[in-house]
């Protein structure tokens, strides 16, 4: 690892951020607004992966189900978000976990290389983010999203 672990982690939470609204904007065309509300008790989606590198890790995403449903339909090009199956949406809230995880890395250590496990879907009745230290939560048009990152020595 180039630098020290502390140091990534103090960065890592505004990197997240970053790439997070850079992959839902671009890939996704959904906007971040400035605040989060509070997502407790609404039904989520999400999906985990981990990766291996310097440094290693595991990467979580959830959103809510009304704002899971939007992004899938956006970016699968559906016309009604109530066409997609619980399945393709669970599909689209993996690979959005995938390029997420993907340009929070590239930002973090651009010099080292990493290799991403297929992200998984995290059964609605886990929370992926509980332990997690280093959790961002975003609003977004339809409910929120919420990222984590942990580190730990490679393997």
């Amino acid at each position: 690892m180039k630098r020290g672990g502390q140091a990534i982690a103090s960065e890592a939470l505004e990197v997240l951020r970053g790439a997070a609204e850079q992959v839902l904007e671009t890939m996704f065309f959904a906007a971040v607004s400035p605040d989060a509300p509070e997502a407790a008790g609404e039904p989520r989606v999400a999906a985990r992966l981990s990766f291996r590198g310097e440094p290693s890790g595991t990467f979580a995403v959830s959103l809510s189900e009304a704002a899971a449903r939007a992004i899938a339909a956006n970016f699968v090009g559906a016309e009604n978000e109530d066409d997609l199956e619980p399945a393709r949406v669970a599909e689209v809230v993996a690979e959005l976990a995938n390029m997420i995880c993907g340009s929070v890395l590239s930002r973090l250590e651009s010099e080292s290389e990493f290799d991403l496990g297929p992200p998984e879907p995290v059964s609605p009745l886990e929370d992926p983010h509980a332990g997690k230290t280093l959790v961002r939560t975003l609003a977004l048009e339809r409910g929120v999203l919420t990222a984590s990152i942990e580190f730990c020595a490679a393997a």
